[in-house]
């Protein structure tokens, strides 16, 4: 079974220093936000990323996760394919990613998106979306995963994922 988790993830411009949620002095008045989310989530972490606001500004990317008790996604989340493709597409492209394309069939799309000499070819139909990961493993997510695919995808981009 799936553990089900909510990941809240926020954006800063500064690449030049990333958490620590080591000890710290008592009086020590920075770190302590995420000292305070190790405690409570199941797990957090930071890396390189791309400003989600269309300007595709560099970055990174700090979240945290935290349980779910119910069941999430709705498994009967749904969303037309051509439409979930384009704004797959818009929404990469907002994120620095060039060249991204976006094609239409009957009850699937296909989004290809350019990363580091190669492709990722993302399939998307009514329910969920499937890619091919670089080391060739396939990986398929519930729709409501878009977002956090389009993280994903940015980072094969950047080089910063593998």
């Amino acid at each position: 079974m799936r553990v089900r988790q909510l990941v809240v993830s926020v954006f800063d411009t500064c690449r030049s220093s990333f958490p620590d949620a080591g000890p710290r002095d008592l009086l020590d008045e920075h770190g302590r936000g995420i000292g305070i989310v190790s405690m409570l989530g199941v797990g957090w972490g930071a890396h390189r990323s791309r400003s989600r606001l269309g300007d595709g500004r560099p970055g990174k990317a700090v979240w945290c996760a935290f349980l779910l008790r119910t069941s999430w996604p709705n498994p009967r989340l749904t969303a037309p394919p051509t439409l979930a493709a384009r704004h797959l597409a818009e929404t990469l492209t907002g994120r620095g990613v060039r060249n991204v394309e976006h094609r239409h069939g009957r009850g699937v799309s296909l989004v290809t998106v350019p990363v580091a000499g190669a492709e990722v070819n993302v399939w998307v139909e009514p329910t969920h979306l499937t890619y091919s990961a670089p080391d060739g493993s396939r990986v398929r997510r519930p729709m409501a995963d878009l977002h956090d695919i389009v993280e994903i995808l940015t980072g094969y981009h950047e080089g910063y994922r593998e």
